[in-house]
């Protein structure tokens, strides 16, 4: 049925802005494939490795995210039932599998998400906890983010920051939080891009071990399509456009914590390994 009777709406089709807002949130499901880099410092020849990893985690969450949503889209029994649904996967389990099947699926989705939270939560915990190593706050706070537990070598004091923080988020709107956290992201891989492009035409870049291929291709493209998701998102007055204004607030705050607080520090130093193995 899935190939030779796919289901096919007949409703008014979803208008741009409404697209331009679900894709945001899509880029959020898909981001995370570049979250090896964050291990740099904890991998064996990282140079070698890390690149590789990041390209290899990026087809597989792309494979194993399409191709569930494009079979529940093509074989569900009903769509208008589908978009009713409080639990969209849910329902199309349950309609073709089973409550069983259904109930055995959604432990595996708990089991992964908690997976995730604590991957996130180490992800965040190495960046803030390089933060306090780079003297990027006051004195205190940047001995004490960068603390390294004495027996276990991890930064424990910014993983508690982390996990409490991530707590105070659980009571933030579910709908608002994930427009914002995809339009954040759509803001960071603007940014990369143009660090891509800044740094191979000052050269910046030059020492790097991987090279891009196809170069400019990959971040003009995606500079095209995040554009477009902005200016969707701006079409959206009710989660859309204010999504824009509080990614566009903490890109303000941030910089103007450059200029007032860091760039008064002089010749700022990273202060990462230097070893090989990390």
């Amino acid at each position: 049925d899935l190939l030779t009777h796919p289901v096919v709406g007949d409703s008014v089709p979803a208008s741009l802005g409404l697209i331009g807002a679900a894709t945001a949130v899509a880029i959020f499901a898909y981001n995370g494939y570049g979250s090896a880099v964050y291990f740099g410092e904890e991998t064996h020849n990282p140079h070698r490795g890390i690149a590789r990893a990041i390209l290899w985690a990026l087809v597989i969450t792309v494979v194993a995210e399409l191709l569930p949503v494009t079979a529940v889209l093509l074989g569900a029994p009903s769509l208008p039932d589908l978009f009713g649904a409080n639990n969209i996967m849910g329902y199309f389990i349950t309609a073709r599998a089973g409550s069983g099947v259904n109930t055995a699926i959604s432990l595996a989705v708990a089991l992964a998400i908690l997976n995730a939270v604590l991957a996130i939560i180490l992800i965040t915990s190495r960046m803030v906890f390089s933060t306090g190593r780079d003297t990027a706050w006051p004195r205190v706070a940047s001995r004490a983010l960068a603390t390294v537990h004495p027996r276990f070598g991890t930064p424990w004091i910014a993983t508690l920051v982390v996990g409490v923080v991530g707590a105070v988020f659980c009571f933030v709107d579910e709908q608002f939080l994930l427009v914002v956290t995809g339009t954040t992201i759509v803001a960071v891989y603007a940014l990369l891009c143009l660090g891509v492009l800044s740094g191979r035409r000052n050269g910046s870049t030059a020492h790097a071990a991987y090279r891009m291929p196809l170069f400019p291709v990959a971040p003009i493209l995606a500079l095209v399509a995040l554009g477009y998701v902005v200016y969707e998102n701006a079409l959206d007055p009710n989660i859309g456009r204010p999504s824009l204004y509080v990614t566009l607030g903490i890109a303000v705050a941030s910089v103007l914590y450059y200029v007032f607080v860091l760039r008064r520090k002089g010749n700022w130093e990273l202060h990462g390994p230097t070893d090989e193995t990390g």
